[in-house]
């Protein structure tokens, strides 16, 4: 959920959320369904969409396009940009375009919503969906104190993630961004879940093995409590394997 306004036109922050959000779509798999809300004083997603979908290249790439035309102008509508995503999300449950696993919202701003305080918009969603989840990052100093503090309360009221984020700090943009990774790292290790994910397909290098996939797992130091997440053991196979 992605702030677009006239004020992101400063520090070049319009660029920075650029060349972020495409980093953390990057680091999607053909495992996420993910959409994305650009919002000013309205809110719209990619060429209309009305639901997720799943993250394949073709659809990575138009979304990349998408985020390459941004242009920064016009208000703070974050309870649109908000009633957006959620319809977003409930439209794509309805047609079973969904991981089946915990729903995600990164909300990135540079300033105070200029259109009501969005409190309420979250906390009744949260009391019909308890399995979502929200990450908020300030960006730049355009917040001033009384938006940071906005922004911290409504972390507080909603039991969402804040990060606050200078201007010209990119890697920190892109760290916030998707630091809900670690969250979800941290949570497994916690419940003590254990599993293993796949990798898209992929070509060998050299290509002479045909297409090649990766099973990963992670390993966990069970000696201690909380169980300790040391790394990721991985094996790369052969798809007709």
């Amino acid at each position: 959920i992605l702030d677009t306004s006239g004020s992101m036109a400063m520090y070049d922050r319009i660029g920075m959320l650029q060349r972020a959000a495409k980093a953390v779509l990057d680091a999607t798999t053909f495992a996420d369904f993910v959409g994305i809300v650009e919002y000013s004083s309205t809110a719209t997603t990619p060429y209309g969409l009305s639901t997720l979908a799943r993250a394949m290249p073709d659809f990575k790439d138009e979304l990349s396009g998408f985020i390459d035309g941004f242009r920064a102008l016009g208000g703070t509508g974050t309870i649109e940009g908000l009633k957006r995503a959620f319809t977003l999300v409930d439209d794509s449950k309805e047609k079973n375009y969904e991981a089946g696993c915990h729903t995600t919202y990164v909300l990135v701003t540079d300033g105070e919503w200029s259109t009501g305080n969005p409190t309420s918009t979250i906390t009744d969603r949260q009391s019909t969906h308890d399995d979502e989840h929200f990450f908020f990052v300030g960006l730049g100093s355009g917040l001033g104190h009384s938006g940071e503090a906005a922004l911290r309360d409504l972390s507080c009221k909603t039991g969402a993630i804040y990060t606050q984020v200078d201007d010209g700090d990119e890697s920190g943009l892109k760290r916030a961004m998707i630091s809900f990774y670690k969250y979800y790292a941290l949570f497994k290790s916690l419940n003590k879940v254990e599993g293993y994910s796949w990798s898209e397909p992929y070509e060998s290098i050299p290509s002479i093995w045909g297409p090649m996939t990766t099973v990963v797992a992670p390993v966990y130091d069970k000696s201690r409590e909380p169980w300790h997440m040391m790394g990721v053991a991985g094996v790369d196979a052969t798809v007709c394997d």
